[in-house]
């Protein structure tokens, strides 16, 4: 019984540390590049983009229906 509970918290912890790089945040100031969702919640969702090798993004607003900005 020690082993199994043993087997589930190695395999529990690999899990966990496995999914840690992927959790990890970008502010955009690490050179890492921009993050690639910002905004307000429940007002807006910015969605940080490239076009034509400049930056942009487009701005989708949740009380209205359209959307600002070039990355589409």
């Amino acid at each position: 019984m020690k082993r199994i509970i043993v087997l589930l918290v190695v395999a529990t912890l690999m899990l966990v540390m496995s999914a840690l790089p992927a959790s990890a945040g970008n502010s955009g100031k690490e050179g890492g590049g921009l993050p690639l969702f910002s905004g307000y919640v429940g007002k807006t969702l910015v969605l940080h983009c490239q076009v034509g090798g400049g930056k942009s993004v487009a701005v989708f607003f949740a009380d209205r229906d359209d959307v600002r900005g070039n990355c589409r």
